[in-house]
């Protein structure tokens, strides 16, 4: 995903997605790659493509998506909780992204909705979107956090 071209970029993009969710399902691999995709939202070329898997990968890791047991430290654990705990690490990357006036907008709203739904405590989140809100100036990106705040 650090290719100089697009569309190389893109087409890395969809491998990385069909090795990571084959099926729209999340594959062990997703657990290790979570921390590296949080690493490559510093790079601007890629950030958007970055965010677009993250965001997949957040919909495979919903409470209730398809689970299975993994194997970590000699004991069973489950896929969906370690891969949201690893996607959690994230959060003040992903906030950090949503106040960056360099990036697109769409990256921006990507990266606030990924914020979104790893959250779990409703109270931090309304408290951080309502931070967020009173710092950000482009109307499509209040619009987005405003809708958040309703949810």
């Amino acid at each position: 995903m650090m290719q100089s071209s697009l569309a190389a970029r893109e087409a890395c993009q969809q491998s990385l997605e069909s090795a990571l969710l084959p099926q729209d399902v999340l594959s062990e691999a997703c657990l290790y790659a979570i921390p590296f995709l949080i690493e490559m939202t510093e790079c601007s070329e890629s950030c958007s493509l970055v965010y677009d898997l993250l965001l997949s990968i957040c919909a495979c890791s919903m409470p209730g998506s398809y689970d299975q047991l993994i194997r970590r430290n000699g004991r069973l654990e489950s896929l969906v909780v370690a891969c949201r705990r690893r996607l959690q690490e994230g959060q003040a990357i992903f906030c950090r992204d949503v106040e960056n006036q360099v990036l697109s907008t769409v990256c921006r709203m990507n990266a606030l909705s990924v914020y979104c739904r790893v959250t779990e405590d409703n109270s931090e989140r309304r408290g951080r979107l309502g931070r967020l809100l009173a710092s950000v100036v482009d109307n499509d990106l209040r619009a987005h956090i405003e809708s958040w705040l309703q949810d």
